[in-house]
């Protein structure tokens, strides 16, 4: 009996020491940077008023209040949700555009996002020359955004 007792001992350390080595070999995940978002808004005109939107990496939806001038978060979704808008920041190649041709009413995008820092691409949005990819990634995103605050 002595013999199975010490061996159900040896089998118990050596499961143990397993799964402590296999978890710590494990890949390890980067935490997510919530320094990284993309910003999309629209406004100005007569009264000069604005709607503005930050949809963060951490899955975190923000619309920035003007007049007490700090973001107030909306909703707090998946980051599988929000994946999708960060990929489009590199697919169109957006930390690469350079758009600044304000109007009367404006829509833009601001990019904080790998090494693309605080890039902003601004239009008139009345404007029938910007890219219609940079016009669909600002709908998607702002209509995203406007939905989870109705």
């Amino acid at each position: 009996m002595k013999v199975i007792s010490i061996f159900k001992k040896v089998a118990s350390l050596i499961v143990g020491i397993t799964l402590i080595v296999g978890c710590s070999m494990m890949n390890k995940t980067e935490p997510l940077d919530y320094e990284t978002y993309v910003i999309v808004g629209e406004g100005g005109g007569f009264a000069g008023s604005y709607i503005q939107y930050k949809i963060n990496q951490n899955g975190s939806i923000e619309q920035l209040d003007f007049n007490e001038e700090k973001y107030i978060e909306i909703a707090k979704v998946s980051t599988s949700y929000v994946d999708g808008f960060f990929n489009r920041i590199e697919e169109l190649n957006l930390g690469e555009l350079e758009i600044s041709s304000p109007g009367n009413m404006s829509r833009y995008i601001e990019i904080n996002y790998m090494d693309i820092n605080d890039h902003k691409l601004i239009w008139a949005m009345e404007s029938t020359s910007i890219n219609p990819d940079v016009k669909s990634f600002f709908i998607d995103a702002f209509n995203f955004c406007k939905a989870l605050n109705e």
